[in-house]
């Protein structure tokens, strides 16, 4: 069997990054500068970041020293299985309300494993076309990937003709895929409408369809204590909703994911789900910080977190208002962290970002194709740690920028 050289294999992989240099697309690793204003990372209320969690940890972390291991070892399946992230998982299925809750390295991951090994042959999986990327990876890699059909952003009408469609084509259960809050636009999806829609059709259609919801920006921000959308809005117990993601990388400033749905689905995910199988487990330090953020998130300064954000959220949309053109600015009418000004174009969008980051704003572009053509945009995620005068100079170096760049057309 003839097989490649080593050297058509490089000049294959030279050519790919080439290719991807020319579009302007090249990605590169990049450490943040120390100096500049933050408004890029997903760390929404600083927990990352000095401050009254740093204090708060203390008595998490004496747990590590407790431990026999500063590593896991090993797989959950395997050594890895501790009962301190026993006690993480309990802790997380009751402050999120939920009856069970499996723990896993990221979000990824757990996107990853619900989808690669949940849907069978006979499933079909209807998703909004701004779904994450690991949710694609994931339907990719289940034995539903070719049952796959996308709706319109937040669309229900949409919704209700895709799932039609699924069950006319396929005879097992239909996996509608969201993001409670999208991690591009920012904007929240109608859990309710679509939950309910989700029921009415089930009966119609007389077929089981179920909703997973990607919780990974409103965990830590949304509900009394941050427990998420679907508890803020009293439909975490919903019987259509079959399980959530919620990631602990942002609101809870700290590492992995939990999948919270029933006794059953976390069994067969410990069963079945490769990634949780085949990955060593996350060190008790990281368990410890996760459990301390959950604590944590029910304090005063948790609470004042949170409502910090919420009032620079406010300040942020009033003054983009005041100083940029409504075509640019992307404002989320006050229910998301997550701003967006438009540049279309991914070297125009690359440009203005070097701008600001050259005035010392820690920003970054967001290119086609991960958002659609023409909808390029500088993405600005608001902190609690952001001060009105950081906004509000960001916002005119913005209407500056854009300013200059229409006197040279």
């Amino acid at each position: 069997m003839r097989g490649h050289s080593p050297s058509q294999l490089q000049e294959r992989i030279e050519e790919a990054l080439l290719a991807r240099r020319r579009r302007g697309l090249v990605r590169e690793l990049r450490t943040p500068s120390s100096t500049a204003v933050d408004f890029s990372s997903n760390d929404y209320l600083g927990l990352a970041r000095p401050g009254p969690f740093r204090d708060f940890l203390g008595s998490f972390i004496g747990v590590c020293r407790e431990s026999k291991t500063s590593g896991s070892t090993g797989s959950r399946l395997l050594s890895g299985q501790s009962e301190e992230v026993i006690k993480l998982e309990n802790t997380a299925a009751e402050f999120h309300g939920s009856k069970k809750s499996l723990f896993f390295n990221s979000g990824y991951d757990a996107n990853l494993s619900l989808f690669s090994c949940l849907p069978g042959p006979e499933d079909s999986i209807v998703y909004d076309e701004l779904i994450h990327a690991s949710v694609h990876d994931g339907m990719r890699m289940s034995r539903a990937n070719s049952n796959v059909t996308p709706f319109q952003h937040n669309n229900t009408l949409s919704l209700r003709n895709a799932i039609r469609r699924a069950a006319e084509d396929h005879r097992g259960s239909v996996l509608v895929c969201i993001e409670t809050v999208y991690s591009m636009d920012g904007d929240i999806a109608p859990l309710r409408r679509i939950l309910e829609l989700c029921k009415q059709l089930a009966l119609d259609l007389k077929r089981e369809i179920y909703v997973i919801a990607d919780e990974a920006h409103a965990g830590g921000l949304f509900g009394d204590n941050g427990e998420g959308l679907a508890v803020a809005k009293g439909l975490n117990m919903h019987p259509n909703l079959l399980a959530r993601v919620v990631t602990f990388g942002k609101a809870f400033g700290a590492h992995g994911a939990v999948i919270l749905s029933t006794p059953l689905l976390v069994e067969y995910l410990i069963n079945y789900a490769r990634p949780f199988i085949y990955s060593t487990a996350l060190p008790p330090h990281s368990i410890a910080i996760v459990r301390a953020a959950y604590a944590f998130a029910k304090t005063t300064p948790a609470r004042q977190a949170r409502e910090t954000l919420w009032e620079r959220v406010e300040f942020f949309e009033r003054m983009a208002r005041k100083h940029l053109p409504r075509e640019i600015s992307q404002p989320s009418n006050g229910c998301s962290p997550i701003q967006g000004f438009f540049v279309p174009g991914n070297r125009q969008c690359m440009e203005l970002s070097r701008t600001l980051r050259a005035k010392g704003f820690d920003v970054y572009p967001i290119r086609s194709p991960t958002v659609p053509r023409g909808t390029e945009r500088i993405r600005v995620i608001v902190h609690t740690h952001n001060t009105e005068e950081e906004i509000q100079d960001l916002i005119k170096s913005i209407a500056n920028a854009q300013a200059r760049r229409s006197a040279s057309l």
